[in-house]
């Protein structure tokens, strides 16, 4: 494995080396790991855990990314490698489940599926719910099913592995404000789902 220059990184986007496990970056007080994860930078995640495990775990603290883990940040940005690391570094308990500081601000998808399925990584939906089926039943800030959250945003291949993954109930299943998977395609335009 090639070498990483961590504190290169950490100078470049604005962290203090000398204090790698206090050390926050903005209004939301993100952690080195939350950048690395969000970036899917996995050389440094995997530094990062190396060099300061508390880390791993550790959530963004302040404002509207209050509450979202390393975990959490990986999966809404789409990056497998650095998921897959995470959960093999073992934060899987008590992270998986939700992401509820701001349990109920629109727009908001506050579960790891539903994080992947607003990244479009269908690859990623299929990894989370092989390693937790549980997921695929779970709902997002908005009461949102992920079936519903795929149909919203139009995702065909997600909306069709979902449903063959056993979401034919939640057809018809509605959000907190009433809104129903066809019914939400078709609202936002998106004719194939």
């Amino acid at each position: 494995m090639a070498s990483v220059d961590l504190d290169g990184w950490l100078r470049v986007n604005g962290f203090n080396p000398a204090k790698l496990s206090t050390t926050t970056l903005g209004r939301h007080q993100a952690t080195p790991m939350t950048v690395a994860a969000a970036q899917g930078d996995l050389s440094i995640v995997r530094s990062l855990a190396e060099n300061c495990p508390p880390l791993l775990t550790r959530p963004e603290a302040k404002g509207r990314t209050a509450g979202q883990t390393p975990l959490f940040k990986a999966c809404r940005g789409g990056h497998i490698g650095a998921v897959k690391f995470l959960l093999d570094s073992g934060v899987a308990e008590g992270v998986l489940v939700h992401d509820k500081k701001h349990p109920f601000r629109p727009g908001c998808p506050n579960t790891l599926l539903t994080a992947a399925i607003e990244a479009e990584n269908l690859e990623l939906v299929r990894f989370l719910a092989s390693v937790r089926p549980g997921l695929l039943s779970e709902k997002d800030c908005e009461e949102a099913t992920p079936l519903l959250r795929a149909c919203r945003k139009g995702h065909l291949g997600i909306a069709k592995f979902l449903l063959a993954s056993g979401a034919e109930e939640d057809l018809e299943r509605a959000d907190r404000y009433g809104q129903f998977c066809l019914s939400e395609a078709a609202y936002e335009g998106h004719t194939k789902v």
